[in-house]
């Protein structure tokens, strides 16, 4: 008497439900994706100085300096340069240090 070897079509289709459920509460438990959030105070002072290095004119930035009370204005120009708070007045480079 020869025995059957493999598996039988109704053994795979409950195989593949289980793994199907098992895949669909892990999904549910992942956390969801977060919302868009704007641009950071220091991310748009680095697009304002790569737009005046890409286009060669000056661009200015508003920066909220909470501490010291009104916002003021920073400007970069085409060489990469920039002038007023929050950067490096040699480089252009935008610091990192104050958030």
């Amino acid at each position: 008497m020869t025995t059957a070897r493999g598996s039988t079509l109704l053994e795979l289709i409950v195989v593949l439900a289980v793994m199907g459920t098992l895949a669909a509460i892990t999904a549910l438990a992942l956390p969801g994706r977060p919302g868009a959030r704007g641009p950071t105070q220091i991310e748009r002072l680095m697009l304002a100085r790569d737009s005046a290095i890409r286009t060669g004119l000056p661009v200015e930035a508003m920066v909220d300096t909470s501490a010291e009370g009104a916002p003021r204005i920073v400007r970069f120009l085409p060489d990469g340069r920039a002038v007023g708070p929050l950067v490096d007045p040699l480089t252009g480079a935008v610091d990192n240090a104050v958030r």
